[in-house]
């Protein structure tokens, strides 16, 4: 034993020295309770459940909660593609256990084994129903991260809240959320959300320099964001200048929402039919290759309140698109194919017969091609939904990129990042995924003390901490006056 505390001990001192800061070494060990104090009981030898060993990351397909040197424990519900992120992030620190749940078998095994996590003791894939066994997560969790779909974060919530638990996810306040503030508060558990990157690094963004013009006695008398998930301008190689990661179900859907913002003082409504014929162009950095549009996105007044300039003459939130986007996607909205209230094969019963020279439909080529009996009968917006994850998918080694810009007081101030994907993960699951992890370590922070409640990211005591952080990871912005 006095051996094993003698190499122990050395490599603490190897771990502290200066010239391996940027490795982010640590050391931790299993507490005694661990194995009972049976040191024959070894982590491959101990039966924890079903459990095999998939790269160096323990996998657990039994719920089982295994133990933490420094009690820190995360556990990440859902292992979609925001996620490795997340949990790249959090797993440098090894006196923590990363925790990854999904419900599809193989999923959470697949994510641990993720090249930028290969290889870290500290991550732990369990697959099973999460929500059956949310109790028992927030019971023996520090922190929790919900990157399930929004529906399903309320059970979620009101476990962590029973059990004192705190909750971050990158979805927007719903109502149903919003209900459960007061318990949140009467037992002092921050439920943080909104910690993503629309929203999430938005708000942070935004209300920096909110405070800062306020703070110098300036009045913020116009607010435009403007935020949108692309190709990079190399991967954007088709009419629309768009290609899906995921579902093109929540694009396509997004395309016919109502939208509410104040231009000059005015309260413009745009009903969802017309919301593609109310397209604008954009340049980013007056570049060619930045030759973009934005399309109005929602409720755009709500954060007069949300940002505290309620009396702004305009506060306009927008999407952005490549230009051209709009104009091919309303033309293939005229002919039917965003409707869920007739088949894909009517819509292509249709087009039987029809001029297809205009470009959109010469790429797509639907008419002509054989689609399959299960798609053609789906709802048009499904079947299409189908037929875009192929036609419009990402080829191996292309890039995806985020762009996200502020202008207030019509280019008084202006705030702007620029994201690319790179080999280990895309720009939309680095932002979603890394900001969610900051706000994690954030409401677990020793040096940082959060009320209790539903909470977003627009206090300096979350934007202050968390902009730095994700600076650190390369995520910044850069600022204009």
């Amino acid at each position: 034993r006095a051996h094993l505390d003698a190499v122990e001990q050395e490599f603490r001192e190897l771990a502290a020295m200066e010239e391996y800061t940027d490795a982010h070494a640590s050391v931790s060990k299993m507490p005694e309770s661990y194995c009972s104090g049976d040191y024959e009981a070894t982590l491959s030898a101990f039966n924890f459940g079903d459990t095999e060993q998939e790269g160096a990351a323990t996998t657990t397909t039994a719920p089982q909660i295994l133990f933490s040197s420094s009690n820190i424990v995360i556990t990440i519900l859902g292992a979609g593609m925001v996620a490795a992120p997340a949990v790249e992030y959090l797993s440098r620190n090894g006196d923590a256990l990363v925790r990854v749940v999904s419900a599809m078998e193989g999923e959470a095994n697949k994510l641990c084994a993720h090249n930028s996590i290969l290889g870290r003791h500290n991550v732990e894939a369990v697959t099973c129903d999460a929500l059956t066994k949310v109790d028992e997560f927030a019971k023996n969790s520090s922190a929790i991260i919900s990157l399930l779909p929004q529906t399903m974060h309320i059970p979620v919530a009101q476990s962590c809240i029973e059990n004192s638990t705190p909750l971050v996810t990158a979805s927007y306040v719903s109502p149903e959320m919003r209900a459960l503030d007061a318990a949140a508060k009467e037992r002092g558990v921050p439920i943080l959300c909104e910690m993503g990157l629309d929203p999430g690094m938005d708000h942070m963004s935004a209300m920096q320099v909110i405070d800062e013009m306020k703070e110098a006695g300036h009045r913020v008398t116009s607010f435009t964001s403007l935020c949108g998930g692309l190709p990079a301008p190399e991967a954007a190689t088709n009419v629309f200048g768009y290609k899906f990661s995921w579902s093109p179900k929540g694009v396509l859907t997004a395309m016919s929402n109502d939208a509410l913002f104040m231009e000059n003082g005015r309260l413009t409504q745009v009903a969802g039919k017309d919301l593609l014929k109310n397209a604008k162009p954009f340049r980013m950095y007056q570049m060619p290759s930045f030759a973009l549009e934005h399309l109005p996105n929602r409720n755009s007044v709500a954060y007069g309140h949300t940002y505290g300039i309620s009396d702004a003459e305009t506060i306009y939130r927008g999407t952005l698109r490549y230009e051209g986007f709009s104009k091919q996607m309303d033309y293939l909205r005229n002919l039917g194919f965003l409707r869920d209230d007739i088949s894909l094969q009517h819509i292509l019963d249709q087009l039987k017969g029809e001029d297809m020279s205009v470009e959109i439909c010469k790429f797509l080529a639907i008419a002509d091609e054989q689609v399959a009996s299960a798609i053609s009968e789906m709802p048009a917006i499904d079947g299409f939904c189908k037929y875009l994850e192929n036609k419009l998918a990402y080829a191996e080694g292309e890039r995806d990129m985020v762009l996200m810009q502020h202008t207030f007081n019509d280019n008084e101030r202006v705030s702007s990042l620029v994201v690319y994907g790179d080999g280990n993960s895309s720009a939309m699951a680095k932002t979603v995924g890394v900001t969610a992890a900051v706000g994690a370590e954030l409401v677990m922070g020793k040096d940082s003390v959060f009320p209790g409640g539903i909470l977003v990211p627009t206090d300096k005591s979350v934007y202050i901490p968390g902009l730095k952080k994700l600076e650190k990871e390369g995520l910044r912005f850069r600022h204009f006056a």
